[in-house]
């Protein structure tokens, strides 16, 4: 059975690693990019800006929470980065990509990501890097980025549809090229986050 157990965590750490910054970072990019290209820059600007509030809110609350999160008895060390990010950048490709759809496909496009960013949020609990609370606050916070972008992003008039074939080929390729790669984005957010609770003396764990 150990064989078995290790083969499944192998699975569930494969998974996992759709979440991780190193791949939705660049992917954020090359949206933006193709949105730039076949919308207008604006759009591409209000994806960045959704990202950008992503990734300094999840930073501000893991230094809030290592610095505070004994004091408050909440139980949350550090909120998580995959859950956030992923349902901030996997979001975005949904909503470009379904914009111009009927709302039968949009649905299914919705739950197909909706399905990645559960198993994705799923995944770091059962690796027990994240408390189910923990992934939730991450959640929330990716999600209120995602409904940030998605309003911008609808005021906009309707540009030219990005290709969907092109956008998930380019897609696919980039996944291929950074699968493997792990560079230590969340882990460097903790280490800030434990530079920056020793200047929050009100809470700081003694």
């Amino acid at each position: 059975s150990a064989p078995h157990v290790s083969t499944s965590m192998d699975w569930i750490k494969h998974l996992s690693s759709f979440g991780d910054s190193t791949m939705l970072l660049p992917l954020s990019l090359l949206l933006t990019a193709m949105l730039w290209r076949s919308e207008s820059a604006r759009a591409a600007i209000c994806l960045l800006t959704a990202v950008a509030v992503c990734g300094s809110v999840m930073v501000a609350l893991k230094i809030a929470f290592l610095a505070c999160g004994e004091t408050w008895g909440v139980g949350i060390l550090t909120p998580s980065g995959h859950a956030s990010m992923s349902s901030m950048v996997y979001g975005a490709f949904a909503v470009v990509v379904s914009r111009k759809l009927g709302w039968r496909t949009r649905v299914g496009v919705g739950l197909l990501c909706g399905l990645l960013v559960a198993c994705i949020a799923v995944s770091r609990v059962v690796l027990g890097v994240h408390s189910v609370d923990e992934v939730i606050v991450g959640l929330s916070v990716g999600l209120g980025a995602l409904s940030i972008f998605a309003l911008l992003y609808f005021r906009l008039q309707p540009g030219t549809q990005i290709n969907p074939t092109i956008l998930l080929l380019a897609s696919v390729a980039l996944i291929a090229i950074l699968h493997g790669v792990s560079v230590p984005f969340e882990e460097a957010a903790y280490d800030l986050a434990l530079r920056a609770r020793a200047s929050l003396s009100m809470c700081a764990i003694r």
